[in-house]
């Protein structure tokens, strides 16, 4: 916990909507929602005060669509504790980002190219 860099990371705490589980919506196994956090982690990074959205992924064969943003555009400081070198522990006020997980009304899950190309 001394050792590291914070600068480094991106520290969140997501509020997930009621009925939802972070296992569903934040799949680490699943490539494509690898893909779209580390892509909002990085315009985080880049932008910490920005609001920022993106759609997540689809969730299997669910209509429903989930949007991940920034809850609120300032970083709160919140304290770590962790295990350091020579087996002692720290307290570390680390920069965390508020975001939330919101459900969003379009079906673009269920759509074909073709018919994305009929809406336009």
């Amino acid at each position: 916990m001394d050792t590291f860099e914070p600068d480094d990371f991106v520290f969140a705490i997501v509020q997930i909507p009621p009925g939802q589980s972070s296992e569903r919506l934040l799949d680490s196994s699943d490539p494509a929602t690898v893909k779209c956090l580390r892509k909002f982690c990085k315009r985080i990074a880049k932008r910490p005060s920005t609001a920022v959205s993106r759609p997540l992924p689809c969730v299997g064969e669910s209509d429903e669509r989930f949007m991940l943003s920034v809850k609120d555009g300032r970083t709160s400081f919140i304290p770590f504790v962790g295990k350091g070198s020579e087996d002692r522990w720290y307290l570390r006020h680390l920069p965390t980002h508020r975001l939330v997980i919101q459900s969003f009304g379009f079906d673009a899950c269920m759509c074909t190219s073709s018919e994305l190309w009929l809406r336009q």
